[in-house]
């Protein structure tokens, strides 16, 4: 009777061991195409894999497919506003046409330059993001790395690479001749459903017209992809992944704020 005792009080406590379906469900194939549409329908499974082994590289491919395309689509367009954006500023000027078409040729390349480029700048923003991530986590007593940070930065940044970058600001370019560069760009910055929409002005000062620009639909996604990521990543509680992301992303916006503030303030110029 002791022993029948002894064994039901066995089979009612938890185990910590895994079952086989659990086992079979981690060691099948979950490869890149899977962790970039699991990040969008089921971000749980997509990050409790990418924890486990943290990578980037489906991320960067992804974003460099997203650019690549949107860049093709939108290369002439956007040669065609800067030239004229250019010419009407060297015309006012004064400067002889000789020297105005150099300076239009230079614009032209670094145009297309720019265009291209727009991964590299994405990546190195992912790569500083994660340091502050990985910073913070280690300060709050997680068990942080800067690697699975870095995947978690990445990977929660997909929703707005393909929708605010990708979607939005590629239609809003193709889809009508714009007379300035700064008419396009108030226009991304209304059209991607931020503060910036309801409150934004061109009257505003620029900082504040930055910051409104920045809280849009997708980087509070982002805030909720990167709070599940951390959860697995950093293997702590969920209030301290919350914690985490809102710290990291405080010193994100101070530091992106005034550089937006700066592009946004060359446009007005």
């Amino acid at each position: 009777m002791a022993e029948d005792k002894n064994l039901e009080k066995k089979m009612e406590e938890p185990s910590d061991e895994k079952s086989d379906e659990d086992i079979l469900e981690s060691e099948a194939p979950y490869g890149l195409m899977s962790r970039i549409i699991g990040i969008f329908i089921e971000p749980g499974k997509a990050f409790s894999r990418i924890a486990e082994k943290p990578e980037i590289w489906g991320a960067v491919l992804f974003t460099f497919f997203i650019l690549l395309v949107s860049s093709l689509l939108t290369m002439s367009k956007l040669v065609d506003l800067a030239v004229q954006t250019t010419t009407d500023m060297l015309a006012d000027k004064g400067m002889p046409t000789e020297a105005m078409e150099k300076v239009i040729t230079w614009t032209e390349w670094g145009t297309k330059f720019q265009s291209i480029s727009s991964l590299i700048t994405v990546v190195v923003i992912w790569l500083i993001f994660a340091l502050f991530v990985y910073i913070v986590g280690l300060i709050m007593g997680q068990e942080a790395n800067y690697k699975s940070s870095l995947a978690v930065v990445a990977y929660s940044s997909l929703p707005g690479v393909l929708i605010k970058q990708g979607i939005i600001s590629t239609a809003m370019l193709i889809s009508r001749d714009w007379s300035s560069a700064t008419d396009f760009q108030l226009a991304v910055m209304r059209g991607s459903l931020s503060l910036y929409t309801l409150f934004g002005n061109t009257d505003m000062n620029a900082h504040l017209q930055a910051f409104l620009s920045m809280i849009d639909p997708f980087l509070i996604w982002s805030i909720i992809l990167m709070v599940i990521g951390l959860k697995y990543a950093n293997r702590t509680k969920m209030s301290g992944a919350w914690t985490t992301t809102i710290i990291a992303y405080i010193l994100y916006l101070a530091a992106l704020v005034p550089l937006t503030a700066m592009g946004i303030s060359k446009l007005n110029a």
